[in-house]
């Protein structure tokens, strides 16, 4: 879908857009039908996954979904915990949209663009897998753009994370989604 930056701009809530996210939005309208990364798309989202859990602004505040990450609804969202709004070093969050759960997927936006290049929903390859129709667009962004590595194996971005905010989440997360 194309997505001009001007109607995605509200997502952010006057923040300023990552540099990282404004160059894989040109990915994403480059090529209009085609992922660069399985289930991935941005979007502009007014939490529609915290909104089915709770009415409570303040739950709000602290999280910015960003875009879908997968056909049955779940979305990324940056975490902006203890009131930080740098969205380059916000904790990645994925909130599965067909169950009342959520979790750290990546310590910032860098490790999510590294699990984006495993070109997968879960992070990891199946023996199903067929490439994404623009993943090799991912792939050449994040080496001479972006200055990332991609990576084959998604723990490198999941344990760390997990374990630097896993616990600090489900007790956000518990105060005001009913799980």
């Amino acid at each position: 879908m194309l997505l001009d930056i001007n109607d995605y701009k509200p997502t952010f809530r006057g923040l300023e857009i990552p540099v990282i996210i404004q160059k894989l939005l040109k990915l994403q309208n480059e090529v209009e039908f085609e992922y660069f990364s399985n289930g991935f798309e941005l979007q502009a989202l007014d939490n529609p996954y915290l909104r089915t859990g709770t009415e409570n602004p303040e739950c709000f505040k602290a999280a910015i979904e960003f875009a879908e990450a997968s056909a049955s609804g779940d979305v990324y969202a940056f975490w902006l915990r203890n009131g930080n709004t740098d969205l380059n070093n916000a904790p990645i969050l994925r909130f599965c949209g067909d169950q009342a759960w959520g979790d750290v997927v990546a310590e910032n936006l860098v490790g999510l663009v590294q699990l984006l290049s495993i070109d997968s929903e879960n992070y990891e390859r199946d023996e199903d897998y067929t490439e994404s129709g623009n993943h090799q667009g991912l792939l050449k962004l994040m080496r001479e753009e972006l200055h990332i590595e991609p990576i084959t194996d998604r723990h490198l971005i999941l344990k760390p994370a997990e374990e630097k905010y896993q616990k600090d989440f489900m007790a956000w997360f518990t105060t005001y989604i009913t799980l």
